[in-house]
């Protein structure tokens, strides 16, 4: 990251390229092709938590939706630490991992506590008999 703010990527893996579906040369040569990428409703969490991580000179950890360009979405991780170099600008280093089937199991597990409690709810109170024996949820 430059002190303007532009982000220029040195290395590009391939399994970063077969995550994203692009070509590392691509961003490579115009880091917007990855930013791109990000879903709309995580564009500006994921700049104000690496912008923090860089004022606090903490790890950057966070979770947010990508959207390929086979229309897939898919939820990662990332675990990155920074240096600042001499010239000022900052040098990320870490892992993004693709955390797509734990996210789906969050938000599944969310819906059925979610209509758990629209049941108990509009049950008065009372839920199912097979529910309220021996279910875990």
């Amino acid at each position: 990251m430059k002190p303007d703010g532009s982000t220029q990527f040195i290395y590009g893996s391939a399994a970063a390229s077969e995550l994203l579906e692009i070509e590392a040369e691509a961003a490579l040569a115009d880091a917007s092709v990855i930013f791109n990428l990000y879903h709309p409703d995580n564009r500006d969490g994921f700049v104000a938590a690496r912008n923090h991580s860089v004022a606090t000179h903490q790890p950057f950890r966070h979770e947010w939706r990508v959207m390929t360009p086979s229309g897939k979405i898919k939820w990662l991780q990332v675990n990155d630490r920074h240096e600042r170099l001499p010239n000022e600008d900052i040098l990320w280093f870490g892992v993004v991992l693709d955390i797509r089937d734990r996210k789906w199991a969050e938000l599944e597990r969310q819906r059925q506590k979610d209509l758990r409690e629209t049941i108990y709810d509009e049950g008065g109170g009372l839920l199912p008999a097979a529910w309220s024996v021996g279910h875990r949820g």
